[in-house]
């Protein structure tokens, strides 16, 4: 909601008048200072000639996003309005909750470098060359490349975070086949990859979906085909029917469950003891 410039004083201004005018420094009425547009080629300028400046924000809402404005209003008004007014104890509850997770990420150096980098790394230019790390790319970006992406984190290591990281990853997963299908249903003369989610003990990493958010009874049911498990070695399909019994009390897992049937019937009919275990957990 602000312009960025470099301002000096009048007096740094009198001993190189020739050097700023021609950066663009002017006058700021009613200030004792000289303003220039902020840039990268100003700073360097400036670093380079050895003229001391000093960064300042002027805030101006006519030269800011309007809807970066409008999620700043929602956010003021929800803090005003709302999170005051909750009573202190629940409050407290509430960060005390979001402070336990957070906590996760940062008690330990190596997990922080690697699932909280600096805003740097996902910058083009000042990351060209990798100094920051390499970020993860877009689970859309990778469902077309045709990438293998896979996480690898033992559960004995850290548990909480093992489940964390897990179901975070599912979920982005989920929200990116699930976002494909628009596209796949306007451009129905092209050829889209086929896409395999394998997950070993998928069961504590099962969510039940919302309104707000995917889980595995909503993406499942609009993205699972037949024809998607066909390449699944008979194990794989094997080892996927266990996880299914061992919760199949959750309704989450009935969409799919059918569909797993409907493979282990159609693909495996030499396999009926497959075939009685999926029953029972549907």
């Amino acid at each position: 909601m602000g312009r960025h410039f470099a301002a000096v004083t009048p007096e740094v201004f009198g001993a190189h008048p020739v050097e700023l005018a021609s950066l663009g420094f002017k006058h700021d009425p009613g200030k004792e200072r000289y303003l220039a547009e902020a840039s990268k080629e100003l700073w360097n300028d400036m670093r380079t000639k050895g003229i001391p400046a000093e960064p300042i924000t002027i805030l101006d809402p006519t030269f800011a996003d309007s809807d970066r404005v409008e999620q700043l209003y929602a956010v003021q008004r929800w803090f005003r309005e709302d999170w005051k007014r909750i009573e202190p104890k629940l409050r407290t509850s509430i960060v005390e909750g979001i402070s336990v997770f957070l906590s996760l990420f940062d008690d330990n150096p190596r997990v922080k470098r690697v699932f909280c980098p600096k805003k740097e790394c996902y910058d083009p230019k000042l990351n060209g060359n990798g100094q920051y790390g390499k970020p993860l790319p877009s689970f859309s970006w990778l469902l077309e490349q045709g990438a293998v992406c896979s996480l690898n984190f033992p559960v004995g290591m850290n548990a909480g975070l093992a489940k964390a990281i897990g179901v975070m990853m599912k979920l982005d997963f989920e929200r990116a086949v699930l976002n494909r299908i628009p596209q796949i249903e306007a451009e129905k003369d092209r050829h889209f990859r086929q896409v395999l989610f394998l997950c070993d003990e998928y069961q504590h990493f099962a969510t039940v979906g919302k309104a707000i958010r995917p889980g595995t009874r909503s993406s499942s049911a609009s993205r699972v085909r037949p024809s998607a498990f066909r390449s699944l070695p008979r194990r794989a399909s094997a080892r996927c029917v266990l996880h299914f019994r061992g919760i199949a009390g959750e309704p989450c897992f009935k969409p799919f469950g059918q569909r797993f049937s409907f493979v282990s019937r159609t693909t495996s009919p030499r396999r009926p003891r497959v075939n009685s275990v999926v029953a029972k957990t549907v």
